[in-house]
C-alpha cells in the first residue's frame, strides 16, 4: 500500500494557539524555587531555563535535581491548567487545518498532554483531527529531540510518507527536526519556522529552519506544493551581496531539490567590489554557475547576462539579498507553459513590511 506523499506535524502553542501565559509571574515562582540553589531563569526562555538549571544541579546531585525538577514543572503545569481555559486560536490556524484536509496532520507540543486536549476543546478544535498527539506527560521537556517525531511517524497513518513538514515557532521545534534528520535518513523532514515578527526570522534560520513564513497560509502552500515537471534556471542578481549570497543559493537549492524536476542557479555578479563571486562559487554543489561583470552595469544588463546563460526550460530572477525567496515561485509554476509568461507585482513594497 502506498503511503501519503506528505505528513504535517504542527506545534500547538505558538502556531495553532496562544495560551496567554503570565510569563512574569511564572518566572518569579520559578526563581523563588531556584534561588536557594543560586540559580535563576532570568533572561532565558522559561523551558530552556528550567532545562539549564536542572542540568547544572544534576551534575552535582541527581536526587536533588529530580526533586527540583518536579517542583519547577509543577509551576508550569499549574499555569497550563489556568491558560487552557482562556486560550485563543491564532489567526490563520483554522484555515491552515482546513487547507491541509487531505494531509495527515499530527500535533506536537511541549505542553502537558491534558493541557493540550483542554486547550484544543476551548477553541473548538476536535483533538481527533490529529492522527497523533505527542505532548509532555511528566516533568521533562520533549524538545528538542527526535523521539516525539519518531513516535508520530510510527503511527499507521504516517507509514510510507515521503516527506514530513514540521511547522513550529520556536528554535526548539527546529531542533527537533534537525535531531530527527540526524537519527533517521528517511523520510525527508522539512522544518518550517513560523515567525510572529521579523526579528524572529534570524533566530529560526539559525536554529535550522529550512523555510521561514510569517503567515500560516504560506506554510500550507509549501506543504501542498506539487512536484513541478519543469526545469528552472534561478537567476540571482547580485551586487555587493557577500553577506547574503550563500544563503540565497541555499534557498534556491532547497526549492530546486524539493519541488523541481531539474534546476540550476545562475549568479550574476554585477561588478561587485566585495567577495560576492567568491562566496557564490564556494557555495557551489554542482548546481551553481557564476557570471561576472567587470564593472557594475545595472539590473537590465544583469538580467540579460543571466538569461543568456540560463539553460533550463524556464527562467526566473531573484534578488540575492533575499528580499524575495524562491519558494514564492511555487505559486506560479503550475501556470507556466510554453505559451504563457507568468509575472507578478508587489501590492506593497517588501521593504515596507519585511518580505520573507
Amino acid at each position: 500500500m502506498t503511503g501519503p506523499a506528505s505528513v504535517a506535524i504542527v506545534d500547538m502553542d505558538g502556531v495553532l494557539l496562544d495560551l496567554h501565559w503570565d510569563t512574569a509571574r511564572v518566572r518569579r515562582e520559578l526563581n523563588a524555587i531556584l534561588a536557594p540553589e543560586g540559580m535563576s531563569v532570568d533572561g532565558d526562555d522559561l523551558i530552556a531555563g528550567i532545562a539549564s538549571a536542572c542540568a547544572k544541579l544534576d551534575a552535582r546531585d541527581v536526587e536533588a535535581n529530580a526533586r527540583l525538577a518536579t517542583r519547577l514543572w509543577a509551576v508550569i503545569d499549574k499555569e497550563e491548567v489556568r491558560c487552557a481555559q482562556g486560550c485563543s486560536i491564532h489567526s490563520g490556524a483554522r484555515s491552515l487545518l482546513q487547507r491541509l484536509s487531505g494531509v495527515p496532520v499530527a500535533l506536537y507540543t511541549n505542553n502537558h498532554h491534558s493541557c493540550a486536549l483542554a486547550a484544543l476543546r476551548t477553541v473548538g478544535i476536535d483533538p481527533a483531527r490529529f492522527f497523533s498527539i505527542q505532548a509532555r506527560t511528566g516533568a521533562a521537556s520533549i524538545k528538542p529531540a527526535a523521539a516525539p517525531v519518531q513516535a508520530i511517524l510510527s503511527a499507521p497513518e504516517a507509514a510510507g510518507a515521503e516527506r514530513v513538514f514540521l511547522v513550529g515557532d520556536h528554535p526548539a521545534d527546529m531542533g527537533s527536526a534537525l535531531a530527527f534528520r540526524q537519527a533517521a535518513p528517511a523520510p525527508q523532514i522539512i522544518a518550517i519556522g513560523y515567525a510572529h515578527s521579523m526579528d524572529k526570522v534570524p533566530l529560526l534560520e539559525a536554529a535550522g529552519a529550512d523555510f521561514v513564513v510569517t503567515e500560516l497560509s504560506v506554510a500550507a502552500e509549501l506543504i501542498q506544493a506539487p512536484q513541478s515537471p519543469h526545469t528552472l534556471s534561478m537567476v540571482l542578481l547580485a551586487w555587493n551581496e557577500e553577506a547574503s549570497i550563500a544563503a540565497a543559493v541555499r534557498d534556491c537549492r532547497r526549492v530546486g531539490r524539493l519541488w523541481l524536476s531539474g534546476y540550476e542557479i545562475v549568479v550574476v555578479d554585477d561588478g561587485s567590489c566585495d567577495d560576492t563571486a567568491a562566496r557564490a562559487e564556494a557555495a557551489n554543489q554542482g548546481d551553481v554557475r557564476v557570471v561576472r561583470h567587470a564593472h557594475n552595469q545595472g539590473m537590465g544588463a544583469a538580467l540579460r547576462s543571466g538569461y543568456t546563460a540560463a539553460r533550463c526550460d524556464y527562467i526566473a530572477f531573484l534578488p540575492a539579498d533575499r528580499q524575495v525567496r524562491p519558494q514564492s515561485l511555487l505559486t506560479f509554476l503550475p501556470w507556466a507553459t510554453p505559451e504563457t509568461t507568468v509575472v507578478s507585482d508587489y501590492l506593497a513594497h517588501p521593504r515596507a513590511r519585511g518580505a520573507v
